[in-house]
């Protein structure tokens, strides 16, 4: 009597485990599905902005060393202009359409300009939520990633925390980025890593569409420039 008892006692536990596993395992698969949908919603939203021939960017990233760096990006029917600066100082600037390549430096105001050698260029758009590896990829990053709500300076956003593919590993960088992209948009709002000194550094990125003029691709003046071949 008491080894049935005991029996079936422990088919209790059994089905009770396999009952529990079960609930974490669905419990899982759904949080794998609901970060899946929710990074390929934001990827389509992001790839919208593809084709868009008039794009303003501009990105503050604060550096390793202590320094913050900032790109503004103008691109314009196929000619982009990128000025670069360091600690708020414009240190260069770099103009490329399919037929020249230009570039200013202008702390010591050389200027490099290289006829036939432009780039077919066109302005890119951060995609943090991209992946290489079709559906296989979304399902490793939906489960890989953790996927909360966030509030950066009024915009919604989705904070993505994890190891996504489209951020470089860097021997400086301590544990997983934080990503914030706009719910809305699907554009990255910011993205913070932290450094294994503690430091977490910060990169911002702006976005502004159908903005950008003829002047703001304009040129510095050459004459202030030594031109090198």
């Amino acid at each position: 009597m008491g080894n049935k008892v005991e029996k079936k006692s422990s088919r209790k536990v059994v089905r009770g485990i396999i009952v529990g596993l079960g609930i974490i395992v669905i419990i899982y698969l759904l949080f794998i599905m609901r970060n899946s949908i929710i990074l390929n919603v934001l990827h389509n939203k992001n790839m919208s902005y593809e084709n868009n021939n008039n794009i303003y960017k501009k990105v503050v990233s604060e550096q390793a060393d202590g320094r913050v760096m900032e790109a503004e990006v103008f691109y314009k029917d196929g000619t982009d202009k990128t000025i670069l600066s360091y600690n708020g100082e414009n240190v260069a600037i770099q103009i490329d359409n399919a037929d020249t390549h230009k570039f200013f430096s202008i702390k010591n105001k050389r200027a490099t300009i290289q006829d036939n050698q432009g780039l077919v260029t066109k302005t890119q758009i951060p995609d943090f939520t991209e992946t290489y590896y079709g559906f296989w990829g979304i399902f490793v990053n939906g489960a890989t990633n953790l996927i909360t709500s966030a509030n950066v300076n009024g915009v919604e956003c989705y904070k993505i925390t994890g190891p996504l593919e489209s951020i470089i590993a860097s021997a400086e960088i301590k544990g997983f980025p934080s990503v914030y992209i706009e719910k809305e948009t699907g554009l990255p709002v910011k993205c913070e890593q932290t450094l294994k000194d503690g430091r977490v550094i910060t990169t911002t990125y702006e976005f502004e569409f159908g903005v950008v003029t003829d002047e703001d691709l304009s040129e510095p003046d050459l004459s202030e420039y030594e031109i090198e071949e």
